[in-house]
């Protein structure tokens, strides 16, 4: 990461211009889920149906 930028609203620039595939890998790997576990749990159910 070169250099960490604030943005409005005490945003920050966690990752650089990259590509949409290294996007998603940042987002799966550094976010977290804030969903609640009934809702996955559901999800999960309907990946597999």
């Amino acid at each position: 990461m070169a250099g960490v930028h604030r943005g409005s609203g005490g945003w920050r620039t966690a990752l650089a211009a990259t590509t949409r595939d290294a996007a998603l890998e940042h987002i799966n790997t550094h976010w977290t889920d804030m969903r609640p576990a009934s809702l996955v749990r559901e999800m999960e159910g309907a990946d597999a149906a």
